[in-house]
């Protein structure tokens, strides 16, 4: 079957649409810190906890990459996004269950990006992967600040239980459109590599480490800056 849409477009709108569950609790911080009677610490927790369920979700992809379909896992972590997005805006009602389903957010976001990389790095040589990569990235880019553009201006015409739910159902679209475009890449062989000789392997190669250390950089700019930037803006 032959698609007339590049699946970089495809997955790039499924990815911006599943993004949108990013920042949402950010965007909509003052008005759920004063209905759920949280203090500036507990909220802070609740923003920790998603970014620790990002980080455990990007451990355990990381791996099953090299031995699930890309799709197949996208699919799935876009539904668990979703899900836990719903249960946030119908069941936190306080300290606990908001960190608690915001970590189930962040676990399943955790699951978008990676394996969208992995998804694209199969379907196109490599001569087009850095213009692939660009758009895919820039969605995500899109995406993530699109909580905010979206979710903040709506608070004048509805709760933010009402807008949480929204920016959360359009994951199962994006969902949706990865299952319904089914194509997948061609399986390659990988050498199989435990935990350890991973590790050791990134230990000895100067280039990566430093390749690493640049983007724990920013991933501070992307987690710590952006989840921050609309609660300071708001209380400043």
């Amino acid at each position: 079957m032959k698609y007339r849409i590049s699946p970089v477009w495809i997955i790039s709108f499924s990815q911006w649409l599943v993004i949108l569950g990013w920042f949402n609790f950010s965007s909509l911080l003052p008005l759920i810190q004063r209905d759920l009677l949280l203090t500036s610490f507990q909220a802070g927790m609740v923003l920790s906890s998603f970014q620790f369920g990002y980080l455990l979700s990007v451990i355990l992809v990381g791996r099953l990459t090299d031995r699930v379909k890309p799709r197949h896992i996208f699919i799935v972590f876009a539904l668990i996004t979703g899900t836990a997005g719903i249960m946030f805006a119908q069941l936190a009602n306080s300290y606990w269950t908001a960190i608690s389903l915001r970590f189930l957010v962040g676990f399943g976001l955790g699951g978008i990006y990676v394996p969208g990389l992995k998804y694209l790095s199969g379907l196109y040589p490599s001569r087009e992967r850095g213009k692939v990569f660009g758009i895919f990235v820039g969605s995500l880019v899109i995406g993530s600040g699109s909580s905010f553009f979206i979710a903040a201006p709506l608070t004048a015409l509805f709760n933010w239980r009402e807008i949480i739910l929204f920016t959360s159902c359009t994951a199962f679209v994006g969902a949706f459109m990865m299952f319904v475009y089914r194509l997948d890449p061609e399986p390659k062989k990988n050498a199989a590599r435990s935990f350890f000789q991973s590790f050791s392997m990134i230990r000895n190669n100067k280039k990566l480490i430093q390749m690493n250390a640049a983007y724990m950089g920013h991933m501070w700019e992307l987690y710590a800056f952006w989840g921050w930037i609309g609660p300071f803006m708001a209380f400043r």
